[in-house]
């Protein structure tokens, strides 16, 4: 955890230790990862979670099932550079206010310190925003309707289809 702390830009924890097994790190504007390590298998594949729009997501989740052929001799994000194929933005090369972006309803960045985990899957919109955020915003459209334990409505911005989970974590 060390490499990633010291060349990404950390989006959560707030404060990362080496105690903490999880770091959410920017892969660019709209995307990010949240890596979480077993800290009883260190060496084992990382457990990955992408947050960005559907669209990037797709595209990288392909190439993160290549991290079974990764090089175990490497860290973890001198894999996923190599995997990936992408420069990770790091406080060298990137200002960290040029990869924040706040939620599209409530325009804050943190909301009961959760960041904004959604992104309108539209490649030219691409909004971020809190799932309680949308979750309330959905629920407010007449046109929103609710399959199981997903709601789905549209965009505040481009009017898109768009769905979030009502059991959000």
């Amino acid at each position: 955890m060390d490499e990633i702390d010291e060349n990404t830009w950390i989006l959560e924890p707030q404060t990362p230790s080496r105690a903490c097994k999880e770091r959410r790190f920017c892969l660019g504007k709209n995307a990010s990862i949240h890596v979480t390590l077993n800290p009883y298998y260190p060496s084992t594949i990382p457990h990955c979670r992408l947050i960005g729009a559907d669209h990037f997501n797709y595209i990288i989740l392909n190439l993160l099932l290549l991290l079974m052929v990764r090089d175990e001799k490497e860290l973890l994000l001198t894999n996923l550079k190599r995997i990936l194929n992408v420069t990770i933005p790091s406080p060298t090369n990137t200002l960290k206010e040029d990869l924040l972006t706040p939620c599209g309803i409530c325009y804050g960045y943190r909301l009961n310190g959760a960041l904004p985990d959604k992104v309108c899957d539209y490649s030219l919109c691409g909004k971020q925003f809190h799932s309680s955020c949308l979750v309330e915003w959905l629920k407010t459209l007449p046109s929103s309707r609710t399959s199981f334990s997903i709601i789905h409505g549209q965009c505040p911005y481009c009017k898109k289809p768009l769905s979030v989970e009502l059991n959000f974590r």
